[in-house]
């Protein structure tokens, strides 16, 4: 046991610093009710048990114990080694002791960053448990799922990713591609397994909504420039020698023909205007005459197109319903706009011939102007939905239309700049959405 009061506070100031071991001893004299001067040996006994134990702290308590029970056995020369191994060794665990905490300082930074990373991306991450239970889930996840990470954390991962294709999840994990879709984002990610400490799986999906949409319109727009190249050879070609024998067959008419004959002759002009009708139209799609765009009022062209066929006795058992609602002029081919107008109205007349409703609208949506044609008819089924605006594709037969009509309608809109989708009409039926930007234009030639 130390000698007196003094000599327990120099052992601790050799290891925690002369002023903070003064403060202990002070501390513990008041605590203990002890006077210094008059410290018993029990006393100095509870004062050593104390330091010892505040000394295991820095030291530990197997060397806490050297210091403090063997102190008074060793020989000066003996202390002396004693206490240099040890402060040595103090030395050497304070270093580890800063190293580490900056090592946990860089590792806490690195995951930080790293977290900031994963969260700022354009993607969805989540990751999943052996028990498939989710363990992360970023923001871009709760962008693309609508589920918030506090509802996901920690949730089935089946049932939060309720976008993934049946079976994937369950009964087992099916690594690799996936391509899903949720309300009408198309989707597309990578399952993969996770090694290491904290087994499992992470799962990264992006929104391919708007990639998917230009893919698709570069690749109709490839189409349409193809076969408007043939387009235009062919209606040249045809063109020439129609107009010869169109001429032929009416200086025949003009002389005195038999009844035969003259039949026969009307049968040619009959087949020749259909002809006729064809070429143009493969005009109209392979754009042989650009027009003049210039500053028009889409409500007053729809009227003109509505005007054309209002009294056609096909329409007679069509409602035509319009709500046509305040826009700005645009600068657009009149002529043009009223053609894609007229094929959309003759096709929902077409598609409904024992009658029906059909339905437009003319409004504004932000910086774009939105025509909408919704009709009652038999529809389009979904396995053809992405033919209708191909060159030549009909499902009216081939005596009742070239299949050029949407084509062309497609080519004049994109002209415009704008869209034209198909969308759902009313009762199963059929329906065509027009979006033209407002202010694009420039009134010159397209």
């Amino acid at each position: 046991v130390a000698r007196n009061v003094n000599q327990i506070e120099g052992i601790l100031s050799q290891f925690i610093g002369r002023e903070e071991s003064s403060k202990v001893i002070g501390r513990l004299l008041s605590q203990r009710g002890i006077d210094e001067d008059s410290a018993t040996r029990h006393d100095l006994m509870q004062l050593q048990d104390e330091s010892r134990r505040i000394l295991s702290g820095v030291l530990g308590s197997s060397i806490a114990g050297l210091v403090f029970e063997d102190r008074f056995t060793y020989t000066d020369q003996e202390r002396v080694e004693l206490l240099s191994t040890i402060k040595e060794m103090n030395k050497t665990l304070r270093l580890s002791r800063r190293e580490l905490a900056a090592a946990n300082r860089q590792l806490a930074l690195l995951k930080e960053f790293s977290e900031n990373i994963i969260e700022s991306l354009p993607l969805g991450v989540a990751t999943l448990d052996r028990s498939l239970r989710v363990g992360y889930w970023n923001k871009g996840m709760e962008g693309i799922t609508g589920v918030k990470k506090a509802r996901a954390l920690g949730a089935e991962g089946a049932r939060v990713l309720t976008c993934l294709p049946p079976g994937r999840l369950s009964p087992r994990v099916k690594e690799g591609d996936v391509r899903c879709s949720a309300a009408g984002v198309n989707l597309e990610g990578y399952i993969s397994r996770l090694t290491g400490a904290s087994p499992g799986y992470v799962i990264i999906l992006q929104d391919v909504t708007e990639k998917k949409k230009i893919e698709e319109e570069l690749f109709q727009a490839t189409k349409h420039a193809s076969v408007g190249r043939l387009a235009a050879g062919v209606s040249h070609e045809v063109g020439n020698p129609l107009a010869s024998i169109s001429s032929l067959v009416q200086e025949l008419l003009a002389e005195e023909q038999t009844p035969f004959g003259r039949d026969s002759l009307d049968t040619i002009s009959l087949h020749i205007a259909r002809i006729v009708r064809i070429v143009r139209s493969l005009g109209d799609f392979a754009r042989i005459n650009p027009r003049k765009k210039e500053q028009t009022s889409l409500a007053e062209t729809l009227e003109s197109t509505l005007a054309l066929v209002r009294f056609d006795k096909n329409f007679k058992a069509i409602r035509i319903q319009t709500d046509i609602q305040p826009v700005p002029l645009l600068y657009i081919d009149p002529d043009q706009m009223q053609q894609v107008f007229l094929n959309l109205v003759l096709n929902a007349r077409d598609a409904m011939p024992e009658g029906g409703d059909l339905k437009i609208s003319l409004r504004r949506v932000g910086d774009q102007v939105e025509i909408a044609f919704s009709d009652t008819g038999e529809g389009v089924d979904s396995s053809i939905r992405g033919k209708v605006f191909d060159p030549f594709f009909t499902t009216k037969g081939p005596t009742r239309g070239t299949g050029l009509g949407l084509g062309v309608s497609y080519g004049i809109i994109k002209d415009h700049g704008g869209t034209i989708e198909m969308s759902p009409g009313g009762r199963q039926g059929a329906g065509f959405v027009i979006r033209l930007p407002i202010g694009g234009g420039s009134g010159k030639g397209s």
